[in-house]
């Protein structure tokens, strides 16, 4: 504030000074008293600021070029801002560095964004004598960073002025920008973008550790802050915020504007590349930096990191759908981890035209990548492989037998699974180059990768025109087709003329990634939003598909979305006219998806059309099946290999089968086929995991956990199938079914999905199968003490209320749950149950006594006989209300 300021606002200041040191006077902290005494120094300065007079002095003062300590202490003297801020914009000598006090030169402490008027006059310092300069500003960053983001800002901006750098403390900074856990500031975005025209300005010659640290923190970064909207969705749903979807949105949209665009983080990973081999012309040429296996690191370690957090179901199906030859760092893309593994193999090729050794150039990959997704490691491996074949003219080179032997070693992992583009390449290039002496073992490799052809009897159990979903291992071999020898192609001659009748166009070229459908907000020009809603309104839901279904580029699952829930009835009373006129795949997936929301409307699907809409969506899934194999047809699936349009009709199917059931639907003749696909997709969790120990720590959920996924979400249909059987004829839980959850439960009882997926069942297994739950109540009744998620405290948090189900838990672990409201959820169960009956747990006197025996018992009884808000309010369960799958990071329409 200067006198130019009007009188009102300087008396305005006054005001609000002497209400802040009224709050100082009754209690306030002393870090509050400091900033008032700075604000009342200032406000006296624009007072009794001197007159004009003094213009004379100052220029004489500006143009010295060797001033002596006198006259640093004759403008030491001054409390003229007004002159002070005219000094330093003259670019007054480098001399003055030494002789003005650190008062002068620091930023202004009473300013909360950290203005700092002496930053001009170091920027000129920094061309005139950069040395002194860079050890001044060395010396003093961590005071400067600390004042505020505008001095923050200048700081890296006089940071990456020729021979300054202050790498170290511009890591130091970068580090307390990007530190986990901290709630980003308005000003982050902007300096975090300055750190990243810092990091690309430092000259290769000056790019050290701290430098190579640096970049990491920023891309980092990056990384957690593309995954942080599905973590936020899923924290508010486990919060049962209401509005929990609007409320994100929001915030994520302020957050945004806090982080490094994606942009600038493609920018870095290529100036990291250009720090590994700086010659000018070619990678790989010339000398490596000497920090060459740090950048090896960090680039596997960052490419990790993105892979660990992303949602396992859109990994392979969506997030690193792309063909990684036609990635580009100079190209957007929609995910950040196809850029890291570009880079990843940038980097590698450059270390093989420099002639490092297969083995050292691949370690960092093999180690990190391997470690967090074995499938993506071969895919990189293979695609590393692809581009170094034995004729390159390339130092990094192998050999023919060499070469071949690690492609071969390669081939049976990338032949187990849906094929990419790079690794089809791969195979298509062993198949049709084979030397002959290896032909045979080579044939017999791939054939062993897929397991002997079906018999007869096997070949007759599937009906190409029926919904029911072919075996997996055939669909691999579908897929793998194109690049497969003759050999092996007649041996599965039989499958593939079966599948031909149910898909005639044929296996996609596995060398190329297919097209990957775009959600979008807007159609294409050629048919607006308005035309399609008066479709709708003239000719009904099946002329609007069939319009939408004709359209140059059909891309309007938003505008589908609207219609659907603007008239639910309309669009579910013949599902399967409308998928009929649907002609995308994709578009029919997404309607019954969306479809099978609307069963909570009263008027949607009316008389047969539940079990209509459930026969398609097994056709659906079906067709989706040929472009979403899996690994192992009969111990798991595979959900990384399925597409989207696969996961959506999977999605709508389950939906659906619950809601057919919950109606008394009878599903007919598609009954043994739905019940089939059910028992299918449950496998995971008949077989231990045999992955990594999970390190999440006691009573939390791990940090992937999405809910209970296509394997838990089956088990509820099962036993929603079960209750429906009991209402509608009496039987209790049928026998095939009880064996089929004893296998679940001894095989992954203890894990959180299955713990997810059985816990809200307990009170139907209680009522149904009492024995059954008796027998198994070791895992599934326990409340551990650490806080584990198990299929009893699922119920607790996600079930229903059940008092007998509640007093057959043991009474001291329910106790300990209460004590340390681990879920919270636990106290309304026992104070629903303890209104209906006040004894139903003993004696009310002895129950509260008994809770407040223990640390933390006594707010365990407060919050007891605090009122609780009704049931329906409980948070959702994690596999329920779930969003058309998208990318990360992004809500689905």
């Amino acid at each position: 504030m200067t006198n130019a300021v009007p009188r009102n606002q300087r008396s305005h200041a006054w005001g609000e000074l002497y209400g802040g040191t009224s709050n100082v006077l009754h209690g306030g902290p002393s870090s509050q008293a400091r900033a008032r005494y700075r604000q009342v120094v200032r406000l006296a300065r624009e007072v009794f600021v001197p007159l004009p007079g003094r213009a004379a002095q100052v220029l004489e003062l500006t143009g010295r070029q060797n001033p002596t300590p006198g006259d640093a202490k004759t403008l030491s003297g001054w409390a003229d801002p007004r002159a002070v801020r005219y000094f330093f914009l003259s670019r007054p000598a480098a001399a003055w560095l030494g002789l003005l006090d650190e008062v002068w030169l620091l930023p202004d402490t009473t300013s909360p964004q950290g203005h700092w008027p002496a930053a001009p006059y170091l920027d000129h310092v920094t061309e005139v004598a950069p040395q002194q300069a860079r050890v001044w500003l060395a010396g003093h960053a961590e005071q400067v960073a600390e004042a505020g983001p505008e001095a923050a800002g200048a700081l890296l901006r006089l940071a990456a002025r020729p021979s300054i750098g202050l790498n170290t403390q511009v890591r130091t900074m970068v580090n307390a920008l990007t530190r986990e856990g901290r709630e980003p500031g308005a000003a982050d975005g902007w300096l975090l973008r300055l750190a990243a025209d810092w990091a690309r300005d430092i000259p290769l010659a000056d790019r050290d550790e701290d430098w190579i640290r640096t970049v990491e923190m920023l891309l980092a970064a990056v990384v957690h802050a593309e995954h942080d909207t599905d973590q936020e969705i899923r924290a508010a749903a486990e919060a049962g915020v209401p509005d929990a979807e609007a409320d994100v949105e929001e915030r994520l949209a302020r957050l945004s504007a806090c982080r490094l665009p994606a942009y600038e983080a493609a920018l870095l990973l290529v100036a990291l590349l250009r720090t590994a081999y700086p010659a000018p012309h070619h990678p790989g040429e010339g000398p490596a930096h000497l920090l060459l296996p740090m950048i090896r690191t960090v680039l596997a370690a960052l490419l990790q990191a993105d892979v660990q957090r992303t949602d396992p179901a859109v990994r392979h199906a969506a997030a690193f759908h792309r063909d990684l030859d036609e990635v580009a760092l100079e190209h957007s893309e929609a995910f950040f981890g196809p850029l890291l593994a570009r880079a990843v193999l940038d980097l590698t090729a450059a270390d093989a035209c420099a002639g490092v050794p297969l083995a050292e150039r691949t370690e960092a990959l093999v180690r990190h990548v391997g470690k967090a997704d074995g499938r993506l490691r071969d895919r990189l491996l293979a695609a590393h492989l692809q581009h170094l074949l034995p004729d390159a003219a390339l130092p990094g080179a192998l050999d023919a037998n060499a070469w071949w032997e690690q492609a071969t070693g390669l081939l049976p992992a990338l032949l187990a699974h849906r094929p990419t583009p790079e690794g089809a390449r791969l195979a298509d290039h062993l198949r049709s180059t084979c030397p002959p002496g290896t032909t045979a073992h080579l044939h017999t490799q791939m054939a062993a990768a897929f397991g002997a052809p079906p018999g007869p009897e096997d070949l007759a159990g599937y009906d190409p025109a029926s919904a029911a979903r072919p075996p997996r291992v055939w669909i691999r071999v579908w897929h793998w087709s194109p690049v497969l020898p003759e050999p092996l192609l007649a041996l599965w001659e039989p499958v593939l003329t079966l599948l031909r009748r149910a898909k005639p166009s044929g296996p996609a070229n596995p060398c190329a990634a297919g097209p990957l459908v775009e959600i979008t907000n807007q159609p294409p020009p050629a048919l607006n939003e308005t035309q399609v809603q008066a479709i709708a309104a003239e000719h009904g839901p099946a002329a609007t598909a069939a319009a939408l279904a004709a359209a140059p580029d059909p891309r309007y699952l938003m505008v589908l979305r609207t219609l659907i829930e603007t008239d639910p009835a309309a669009w579910t009373t013949a599902p399967a006219d409308i998928t009929a006129c649907l002609a995308l795949p994709q578009l029919r997936a997404f309607y019954l998806v969306i479809a099978a929301e609307q069963t909570r409307c009263r008027d949607a699907f009316p008389g047969h059309a539940l079990a209509e809409a459930v026969a398609e969506a097994l056709a659906a899934h079906r067709d989706a099946t040929f472009a979403a194999p899996v690994t192992d047809e009969d111990t798991h699936t595979d959900t990384d290999d399925d597409t989207p349009t696969a996961r959506l009709a999977e999605q709508a199917l389950l939906d659906l089968l619950i809601a057919a059931w919950r109606a008394d639907s009878d599903l007919g003749e598609n009954l043994p086929t739905a019940l089939g696909h059910l028992y299918d997709l449950t496998a995971p969790l008949t077989t231990p995991s045999g992955g990594t120990p999970d390190d999440t720590p006691p009573g939390t959920l791990p940090a992937d956990f999405v809910g209970t996924g296509p394997a838990g979400r089956a088990v509820h249909c099962l036993l929603e199938h079960a209750r429906h059987h009991h209402r509608t004829t009496g039987a209790g839980l049928p026998t095939m079914l009880l064996n089929h959850l004893t296998t679940i439960t001894e095989a992954t009882g203890n894990q959180p999905r299955t713990a997810a997926a059985l816990g809200p069942y307990l009170p139907l297994l209680h009522d149904l199968a009492p024995d059954w739950l008796q027998g198994h109540r070791a895992v599934l009744l326990s409340l551990p003490a650490d806080n584990t998620l198990s299929a009893a405290s699922a119920w607790l948090r996600w079930g229903p209320s059940h008092p007998p189900l509640l007093a057959d838990l043991d009474r001291a672990e329910l106790l300990n749950r209460l004590r340390t409201c681990a879920p919270p959820e636990a106290v309304s169960h026992i104070a629903a149950a303890l209104l209906g009956d006040p004894r139903f747990l003993g004696d009310p006197a002895t129950l509260f006594a008994e809770l407040a025996a223990a640390e933390g018992g006594t707010a365990a009884a407060s919050r007891l006989l605090t009122p609780r808000p009704s049931r329906r309010h409980r948070p959702r369960h994690p596999g329920r209300g779930r969003t058309v799958a998208c990318r990360p990071g992004r809500r689905s329409p």
